[in-house]
């Protein structure tokens, strides 16, 4: 709607010029202050178009983000809580980044240090609900792609890792199934899986690890 304007406005300004051109000079004079009136009124009318459009689209890119990123923490949350039932959870309760950059940081650096151990529930809440939400977070490539391309690669990343990561549940319960003790992985089986998906996570949500 806004380009059609500008090009109606620009077809008009331009038959308004010819006219004046071609034009006497009496009838010159008297159509130069409504030229500059109108060309005027015009650019100003696009200025403030323009703005409620940028208004709009920034409006609409963070609610975009705002349901990326909701995923993305309703997996860390599983990771927090090693609640057995998370994978029950809706994506729509799921808190933002903010309240759990403080926890994400904390685990990110853990896990490269080795200082955080996490338990047999943290790790199974994790896969689960990886394996609950997968194809949702797939469904959600068209979201993240008109957000920005860098968009689309970081939540390309998310959807690689929580792939493994559902991989991961699958095969301890296709075991299980065979007849073999139940076993989730091991912390050092999904450790570089877990920091690969928080830094992107980090960047769906426009956060910066602490490092």
């Amino acid at each position: 709607m806004q380009y059609a304007f500008v090009a109606t406005f620009a077809v008009i300004l331009a038959v308004l010029m010819i006219i004046f051109t071609i034009s006497d000079e009496s009838l010159t004079g008297a159509l130069l202050p409504e030229l500059i009136g109108f060309s005027l009124d015009g650019l100003l009318f696009i200025g403030v178009l323009s703005l409620i459009q940028r208004k709009r689209d920034h409006d609409s890119k963070h609610e975009l983000k705002q349901s990326l990123e909701i995923h993305t923490t309703l997996l860390i949350e599983a990771i927090k809580t090693g609640n057995p039932f998370h994978w029950s959870k809706h994506a729509m309760h799921a808190s933002q980044m903010a309240p759990l950059k403080e926890y994400a940081n904390t685990l990110y650096q853990g896990l490269e240090n080795g200082s955080v151990t996490l338990g047999s529930l943290q790790i199974k809440a994790f896969i689960e609900t990886a394996d609950e939400i997968y194809e949702t977070l797939v469904g959600l490539f068209p979201v993240a792609a008109q957000i920005s391309s860098k968009h689309l690669a970081a939540w390309s990343s998310v959807v690689s890792t929580i792939r493994f990561s559902k991989n991961s549940y699958i095969s301890a319960k296709e075991k299980h199934d065979a007849g073999e003790p139940l076993q989730w992985p091991e912390q050092s089986d999904l450790a570089f899986t877990i920091k690969e998906f928080l830094t992107a996570a980090y960047y769906i949500s426009n956060e910066e690890s602490r490092t």
